[in-house]
Parts: C-alpha cells; structure tokens; sequence
C-alpha cells in the first residue's frame, strides 16, 4: 500500500496509544482524547487505506496483507512503551496483529484495550482458522493513566 499507516512518530517519553479504529471510521473521533492524556500519553490513529486521507487508496481485501503492513510499520514502537487500542473490527485487526508480533518475539504493549467486540476467546471470529491460532499471552501491566472524560 502506498501511504502510511502513522502521521506522528512514536514519543519516547510518553506512552503511545496506538488506536485502530472501527472499520467505517478513520478515528479522527479518538484524537480529542489527546488533550485529556496531553502529559501521559500520545494517541496515534491507524490510518486505514479508502479512509480518512488515504480515501483513494484501495481497501485491503483480507486480514493477512494487512497484518503483514501493519507488522512492518509497527515494529517503530517496539523499542517505545505502548498500548493498544482497538475498536470493533480494529479489535480483531489489533488482536491479529498481537499474534503476529508474539510470532516474531516482538516486544508486546503494555496494555490492549478493546471496546465494541467480542473477546479473543471466542475463535469463531477470527479470520484465520481455529488450527491456525496459538495462544497468545497479552499482560497488562499498571501505569497507563486514568484519564476523565474518555
């Protein structure tokens, strides 16, 4: 694909909330939380191809290629605290990624936050097959700030 999938760069000091956004959205919506997290935190939204300014690019038509994208562009907060954030079908694309990353004995985020989705326990959802999940041991660990007005 051709653009990216990041507009800021991951923030060194702070924790990266890295946001993927429900399927018919380019969570421009979440980007207000920022100025609730100003001090802790710094949001970055996935930006999804046929959406947001990346409208004209042609959507992906299955999970792996793009898991496979995210996973090369990801790898730029691994050495960075961070989180996940998914919403609906950002949840299962975030939780694919998690696999993903496991695989590679990436450096895992802190926390993943999912809102609108089923949990991961339910396979059923998955878009790789039942034979093709292995577990995956997401830790949340403390020190993501609580944040009002969320």
């Amino acid at each position: 694909m051709a653009g990216g999938f990041f507009t800021t760069p991951p923030d060194a000091r702070r924790l990266n909330l890295v946001f993927f956004p429900q399927a018919a959205s380019g969570g421009g919506s979440v980007l207000r939380w920022q100025g609730q997290l100003d001090e802790h935190a710094v949001v970055h939204v996935v930006q999804m191809p046929a959406h947001g300014a990346r409208y004209l690019e042609p959507s992906y038509r299955s999970m792996r290629p793009l898991v496979n994208d995210l996973l090369d562009s990801d790898t730029r907060f691994c050495g960075t605290r961070y989180a996940f954030v998914g919403a609906r079908l950002g949840a299962w694309v975030a939780i694919e990624l998690l696999q993903a990353l496991a695989a590679r004995g990436a450096a895992m985020p802190s926390a993943f936050l999912v809102c609108g989705a089923p949990g991961p326990h339910d396979k059923s959802l998955f878009c790789a097959g039942p034979a093709e999940l292995g577990p995956v041991d997401i830790h949340v660990t403390k020190g993501i700030p609580a944040a009002r007005g969320i």
